[in-house]
This record gives C-alpha cells, sequence and structure tokens, in this order.
C-alpha cells in the first residue's frame, strides 16, 4: 500500500477535515489535482503528518511499517514511540490493549 493510499484510508475513517489553509504548504510531490492530494491536505491540516525535510511527502512510496504504526499510534493516544530497526517496533506503554 502506498502512503497515498494509507494517508486516504486513515483520512476517510478519522473523518479529518482540513482546519487551516494548509494549501499554502503544498509539497513540491503532491499535485492539487490528484486523487489523494485532499487527504494528505486533511492530515497535514490535523498534525498527522509533516512528510520528508526536503518537502516532499513521495506520496507513490510505499508506506513502511513504521510509518503505519506511527501514524496509528499517535492516533490511539500512544504517547511513547521507539523505532529499534526496521523490523522491530515496540510501543513502550503499558496499558495499551
Amino acid at each position: 500500500i502506498t502512503r497515498a493510499e494509507f494517508i486516504t484510508v486513515y483520512s476517510r475513517c478519522c473523518n479529518l477535515t482540513t482546519t487551516n489553509n494548509t494549501r499554502n504548504t503544498l509539497f513540491t510531490d503532491v499535485e492539487e489535482n490528484k486523487w489523494y492530494s485532499n487527504p494528505i491536505y486533511n492530515a497535514v491540516s490535523n498534525g498527522i503528518i509533516e512528510g520528508y525535510l526536503d518537502n516532499t511527502f513521495k506520496p507513490n512510496n510505499l508506506i513502511t511499517r513504521a510509518e503505519a504504526l506511527k501514524i496509528l499510534a499517535d492516533y490511539n493516544g500512544f504517547n511513547e514511540l521507539y523505532i529499534n530497526t526496521i523490523n522491530n517496533i515496540i510501543i513502550n506503554k503499558k496499558s495499551y490493549i
């Protein structure tokens, strides 16, 4: 699943809407007329995602387990997320079930 697909599903499941004018913070690789642009802008507006340091989102890259878990963990209120390796992800919270 790509980063754009994941954020689109996430945005729809959480009923995210734009809370401010995030169109001014356009990622250089997210065209406004693409099917995924609104969900991405909604996620940015709600503080869910920030993109990469080079002002890109890389919507067509496959989302990593670490990226997906961070987004889901943040949504569920986990306050500590440690990523030890690409293959090992640990959520450090006692009552997470």
